[in-house]
């Protein structure tokens, strides 16, 4: 990338805070455990329905997309392991 005069930092590649979608799964499963209890698959299919239509609003992605830039600093300084933010 610095070859190609790409702007770029080095910084770890699997941080768990830097994956927004893994914060999505795991919010998703505290809502299938907690709030929505599935018994069967066809209920399961509907809370996972549930979910995407009334918690994954455009402004919750956002939250999770400028978590990144709050927690960016730690996550360097932990080099790249999870800081529990």
């Amino acid at each position: 990338m610095s070859k190609n005069n790409v702007p770029w930092w080095p910084m770890p590649a699997k941080s768990p805070d830097l994956n927004q979608i893994e914060m999505v799964w795991h919010e998703l499963k505290h809502f299938l455990r907690v709030e929505h209890k599935p018994n069967n698959l066809k209920e399961l299919k509907d809370g996972i329905t549930s979910f995407w239509r009334t918690r994954m609003t455009p402004e919750k992605c956002q939250r999770y997309v400028a978590h990144i830039q709050k927690v960016l600093q730690k996550v360097v300084e932990f080099e790249g392991k999870a800081t529990g933010h």
